[in-house]
């Protein structure tokens, strides 16, 4: 019964209140603005190395957006993860 419950804590549990997402760009959405419009207060939005070509504007919402930085310490990703707005 543990299992159950661990379970269903993993499956619903990213979506009660005071719980935040990782959204990757562009794994789960393309373009880093699908991400950010998706995101809501507290996720985080993970972009991976890449050239993105966009106007990014956050909506008001407090969020990150970061590259894979964020979690691998690789500074390559810095450098590699370009924003060329359009």
């Amino acid at each position: 019964m543990k299992k159950l419950s661990l379970l269903t804590q993993v499956l619903f549990g990213t979506t009660m209140p005071g719980y935040s997402l990782i959204i990757h760009v562009p794994t789960d959405y393309s373009t880093i603005l699908a991400a950010i419009l998706a995101a809501t207060d507290g996720d985080t939005v993970l972009v991976a190395k890449g050239t993105y070509k966009e106007l990014l504007t956050f909506e008001g919402r407090d969020i990150v957006v970061a590259s894979e930085f964020l979690t691998s310490g690789d500074s390559l990703c810095i450098d590699e993860t370009i924003l060329h707005p359009s």
